[in-house]
C-alpha cells in the first residue's frame, strides 16, 4: 500500500509475462502519497483510460508510463488513483497480497459474469485459487508440454508454407494457436476438432473486442444490433464449454485428469462459478 492508493505491479523485461496487482483504492481528491510521479487525469470521469486505449492496451500504456516516470508511476482508473510498479525488488514487496478490487475488471464483467475467479478475494477466492491451480503447477505442465509445442510447430508450419505473396492473418492464427493450447491444458486432447477451434476463435474476437471498444467508448444500447451481436457470440462461447462440461461429466472413461475435472468435482463451487 502506497499512501492508500493502489498498487499495480508490472514487469517490463521482454522475456517476462507482465504480471498486474491492484491494492485498495483512493478515491479522486484523496491524497496520492508521497511525492509518487505519474499522470493526471486526461477525462474527468475516465482518468486515463481514454490513453490506455489510445496506447493499445494497458501493457502498452504501462510501457510509455515507466519510460517517461520510473520504476514507480501512477495514473488515474477512472475515478481510482493506481501505483504501477515496474521492479522486481518492489514486486517482490507486494507479491503477498491476494485479494484485487473489483475495478481491475469491471469492464469485463459483461463477459466474464459477477461470479469470474477474477472477482474472487477472501478465503473463498483463494479455495478457488488453489481448486484451480492444481492443473497449472510445474508437475502438470509437464504432461502438455509435448502437445503445446506440437500446437507451436503445427502454427509455424503453417506460415512457413505460405507464399511470399499470401497474407498471413497473424493475429487471428496467435487466437487460434492460444486457444488450442488453453482448451488441450483446461479441456483435454480431444476439444482440438478444427472447425470447435474457428468457431470459438470468431466467437471470442467478437467479444474480446467489443470489450476493448468499451474501454474507450460507451456500452451500446441494450437493443441496438452491437449489443445482439455481442450477446449471441457470448452464448456461443458458453454453450461450447457447458456441452463439453456435459460430456465430461457422462464420461466414465477418463483417461487424463484435467482442470475441468477438478472444477467439476469441486463441492464448494456453483454452475455459475465453474462455468466462469
Amino acid at each position: 500500500m502506497v499512501g492508500g492508493a493502489a498498487l499495480t505491479a508490472v514487469t517490463l523485461s521482454n522475456d517476462i509475462k507482465p504480471l498486474f496487482r491492484f491494492q485498495p483504492l483512493s478515491p479522486r481528491g484523496s491524497s496520492k502519497g508521497p511525492s509518487i510521479p505519474g499522470e493526471e487525469p486526461s477525462d474527468s470521469e475516465m482518468g486515463n483510460l481514454l490513453d490506455v486505449g489510445k496506447a493499445g492496451s494497458l501493457h502498452e500504456y504501462l510501457m510509455l508510463l515507466h519510460e517517461k516516470y520510473g520504476a514507480i508511476a501512477g495514473f488515474w482508473w477512472g475515478k481510482m488513483y493506481v501505483v504501477s510498479l515496474a521492479s522486481p525488488e518492489y514486486w517482490k514487496e507486494v507479491q503477498p497480497i491476494f485479494d484485487r478490487p473489483s475495478e481491475l475488471f469491471k469492464l469485463f464483467e459483461p463477459l466474464i459474469g459477477k461470479k469470474s475467479i477474477q472477482f474472487a478475494n477472501g478465503p473463498s477466492g483463494r479455495k478457488r485459487r488453489q481448486v484451480m491451480d492444481r492443473s497449472f503447477s510445474h508437475e502438470s505442465v509437464k504432461d502438455y508440454y509435448e502437445y503445446l509445442v506440437q500446437i507451436a510447430k503445427e502454427t509455424a508450419n503453417q506460415f512457413s508454407t505460405s507464399s511470399l505473396q499470401e497474407h498471413v492473418p497473424l493475429g487471428k492464427s496467435m487466437v487460434a494457436m492460444a486457444i488450442r493450447a488453453i482448451s488441450a491444458v483446461g479441456m483435454g486432447r480431444a476439444f482440438r476438432e478444427e472447425k470447435e477451434i474457428d468457431k470459438l476463435s470468431t466467437v471470442y474476437e467478437l467479444c474480446w473486442n467489443e470489450m476493448e471498444a468499451r474501454l474507450t467508448e460507451p456500452a451500446p444500447e441494450p437493443h441496438s444490433k452491437r449489443e445482439k451481436d455481442f450477446q449471441d457470440a457470448k452464448t456461443t462461447m458458453q454453450n461450447i464449454v457447458k456441452e463439453y462440461m456435459k460430456q465430461r461429466r457422462e464420461d466414465k472413461d477418463k483417461a487424463e485428469r484435467l482442470f475441468i475435472d477438478s472444477v467439476l468435482d469441486c463441492e464448494f463451487m456453483d454452475e455459475e462459478e465453474i462455468a466462469s
